[in-house]
């Protein structure tokens, strides 16, 4: 199983160009090579991108950084077959959300060759308070 602690990738260059650029900076990958994985970076974009794209009421007002866990688990043509939360943020609301986004992102890429034996993947949603 591979792991990844990102909602949304941006780079160093990106993240500094998002703030001059006024652009939400707030999700961002793990700065752990470990959990470098392009294609779990992949998946937590597709994932962040979803999210997104819903507007989950009540991130707006977070007041501290909050994390959870998610497990896709994919067909090699990139279909869902289950999603499950792994860890809560604490906030019920907020994992549901999460939760309904994973079904709606499907299919997600499909796993590229070196990930033939797997098919199960977490993916660390990272949600931070929005700074003025």
């Amino acid at each position: 199983m591979s792991r990844s602690s990102a909602s949304r990738p941006q780079t160093e260059n990106e993240r500094s160009e998002g703030e001059e650029n006024g652009r939400d900076t707030n999700n961002q990958v793990s700065t752990n090579p470990a959990e470098q994985d392009p294609y779990l970076i992949t998946l937590a974009s597709h994932l962040g991108r979803e999210i997104e794209r819903l507007s989950i009421p009540g991130v707006s007002q977070l007041s501290e950084k909050l994390s959870l866990e998610v497990e896709l688990q994919l067909l090699g043509n990139g279909a869902l077959t289950r999603a499950k939360i792994l860890k809560s943020s604490g906030i019920k609301r907020l994992d549901d959300a999460a939760y309904h986004a994973s079904l709606s992102a499907s299919p997600y890429p499909a796993p590229p060759a070196h990930h033939d034996d797997q098919n199960r993947f977490e993916v660390e949603l990272i949600f931070s308070p929005k700074r003025f």
